[in-house]
């Protein structure tokens, strides 16, 4: 990667959200990991989809990170952009049956969470609305959008991504 992919990527993130040389093992689960190149938080899906059509544009590698749980980063770094997914939130959009409070009655529903909501947050607010099934959740490290990546094995191509591919 070369200084004036650096430059663009920082002017198009905003200087003060792109750190250089960022230690990956303040962000990783194991507490390891050399340095990335470049470091960036997308706070809002609009930030995450940004960076990723920024860094595809630019021919630099990235990765998206979530919370850093099952993954292992070499002391040697990460010589592309690493994007922290911190798209977080959970709602309910959708009940079929009878809904009370405890829950009775509910035959589905549908719950929306953002792809950089913890397991476990997820997990708590369905049991928060009287929701049963995700209580096994409530243990699993990590965030939605990774488990949905490491158990889905399902691959969106970047062409894809650009489009209006969904998972």
């Amino acid at each position: 990667m070369n200084q004036s992919q650096i430059e663009k990527i920082k002017e198009s993130l905003g200087p003060l959200r792109v750190f250089e040389n960022e230690p990956m093992a303040k962000h990783t689960y194991f507490k390891i990991g050399g340095p990335a190149k470049l470091y960036f938080e997308a706070k809002a899906a609009e930030d995450l989809k940004n960076a990723i059509k920024l860094a595809i544009s630019a021919k630099i590698p990235f990765t998206v990170l979530g919370s850093g749980a099952n993954v292992l980063v070499s002391d040697l770094g990460f010589d592309g952009l690493v994007i922290r997914n911190q798209v977080t939130g959970v709602k309910l959009v959708g009940l079929k049956g009878t809904y009370t409070r405890q829950g009775q009655g509910i035959k589905n529903a549908l719950v929306l969470a953002s792809s950089g909501t913890l397991m476990n947050q997820l997990a708590r607010f369905t049991l928060d609305q009287g929701l049963k099934g995700l209580e096994f959740l409530l243990s699993v490290p990590g965030t939605v959008g990774a488990g949905v990546k490491i158990n889905a094995h399902f691959e969106v191509e970047k062409d894809e991504f650009l489009g209006n591919a969904r998972l």
